[in-house]
């Protein structure tokens, strides 16, 4: 760890100077060629061609340095970072394996960073997993199809490799994240699927991804399954265009009527969703707001409320499912009445 003065402007003022200590840290020229472009990491063969082992010994225990995992160095004293854990993953698996499931999703911008690293390895290759690393054949051709710097196999392939461990709204979700951000095709989806036979909830999974089109959320899939088809009312036009640029979750043209849901990704967006309120409502579209609280723990009253909106506007109103309470209790609804 080296120490160094830190200069602080402090506007008109003048200059406070800090002594602190700082994680700089100098490495060879060789080092410094490699790191860039492995994501600050370095294999143990790498390090010690560079350095020799005494000037490593002397980082590691200086704290300078540290090992993430057996085989691999960090020229950093600061925690590992999520991306390095998956560059990590690729340097341990070596050279022609590639990321997957989760670890591939995250690499693409569609999930968290998982807690475990899934690396794909070549047939007939084979590595022990460890702590935060999983290492597995390909017997499937996924490495066939890998991309990217960071080498990942297809988005479609990682989907569907994750796809078992997840219930429908799960499968919905990533499929719904991964078709906003355009990394992928639903259609490819399919053909994929269909070329595992034997892959687990297969009817499920292909059901889902059939029926995605136009949705591009988990509150929206959710939406139309449990307020519009369990209750009979149209289905409304998903993702229309009604002003500019602007687009709506769920649209009943005829009845100018908008339905906006409200989950996680609206909730950096409440100036945006204000504007485009504003715009449909100076052209008459009136726009109803729901968030997950509503659409999942309530979705007959929901229904309900859009019928009695519709219906009013010309259009049809909800007729009750299996579980919706009685026409008696339905009185009570201040909205319907």
């Amino acid at each position: 760890m080296s120490s160094h003065f830190l200069r602080v402007t402090c506007g008109d003022r003048g200059c406070l100077y800090l002594w602190a200590c700082v994680p700089v840290v100098m490495c060879p020229q060789p080092c410094s060629t490699w790191l860039p472009s492995q994501g600050g990491l370095l294999t143990s063969s790498q390090g010690l061609a560079a350095m020799g082992r005494g000037p490593i010994r002397r980082l590691l225990a200086q704290g300078d340095w540290q090992v993430p995992a057996s085989g691999l160095y960090l020229p950093s004293p600061l925690p590992i970072g999520d991306e390095q854990r998956l560059w990590a993953g690729f340097l341990l698996g070596g050279e022609g394996s590639a990321l997957g499931g989760r670890a591939a999703l995250f690499a693409a911008g569609i999930v968290k960073a998982p807690a475990v690293v899934d690396v794909w390895l070549p047939a007939g290759r084979r590595r022990a997993s460890r702590p935060g690393w999983s290492f597995r054949e390909d017997f499937w051709d996924r490495l066939s199809h890998v991309t990217g710097t960071l080498p990942r196999i297809r988005l479609e392939e990682a989907l569907l490799d994750v796809a078992p461990g997840c219930d429908v709204e799960g499968w919905v979700e990533l499929l719904a994240e991964a078709t906003r951000l355009k990394r992928v095709a639903l259609a490819e989806v399919v053909r994929r699927l269909d070329l595992r036979p034997k892959a687990s909830q297969r009817e499920m999974l292909r059901d889902v991804a059939i029926d995605l089109q136009g949705i591009e959320s988990n509150l929206e899939w959710v939406y139309r399954r449990d307020v519009e088809r369990a209750h009979g009312l149209p289905e409304g036009d998903r993702q229309a265009r009604v002003v500019g640029h602007y687009r709506c979750d769920v649209r009943y043209g005829s009845e100018r009527l908008i339905v906006e849901l409200d989950g996680t990704y609206h909730r950096t967006r409440t100036q945006r969703d204000l504007d485009r309120d504003n715009e449909h409502a100076f052209r008459d579209e009136t726009t109803v707001r729901y968030g997950s609280v509503d659409v999942r723990g309530r979705p007959c009253r929901v229904a309900w409320q859009v019928g009695a909106a519709l219906q009013r506007r010309g259009g049809e109103s909800a007729r009750p499912c299996c579980k919706c309470p009685g026409p008696q209790e339905r009185t009570t609804w201040p909205e319907l009445n």
